[in-house]
């Protein structure tokens, strides 16, 4: 069996992991930004190491930002890896869909773009 565990969530579902770890004697650990540090699961953990600042609260793009194909408009974190995404056209952003920060569906449209 396990002696310690890394957990590399956040929030409730590091919780629930605790929870259950503790249940089987199993120590846990997890990292988190600055951002998290009094989180409740931080302070829950055995141990906890914090692994830098949070990311970047500035947009990629803005509503009238210049975009050419290739250019970097945001950045979605899926299972804890983060992927660039790039325009596929050139144009103008109209429009802004989503917020940072503010889950997305696979196909979703995040910006409006005027050729």
């Amino acid at each position: 069996m396990f002696k310690k565990i890394l957990i590399a969530n956040r929030g409730e579902i590091a919780l629930r992991i605790q929870r259950a770890c503790r249940e089987l004697g199993i120590r846990t650990v997890v990292v988190h930004s600055e951002a998290d540090t009094e989180a409740k699961y931080v302070k829950l953990a055995d141990e906890s190491v914090c692994i830098g600042p949070p990311p970047a609260a500035d947009p990629f793009v803005r509503q009238g930002s210049r975009v050419e194909p290739d250019t970097v408009v945001c950045i979605i974190e899926a299972m804890k890896l983060m992927n660039e995404i790039l325009a596929e056209t050139s144009g103008q952003v109209e429009e802004v869909y989503v917020e940072n920060g503010q889950p997305v569906e696979y196909g979703q449209a995040l910006f409006g773009i005027r050729k």
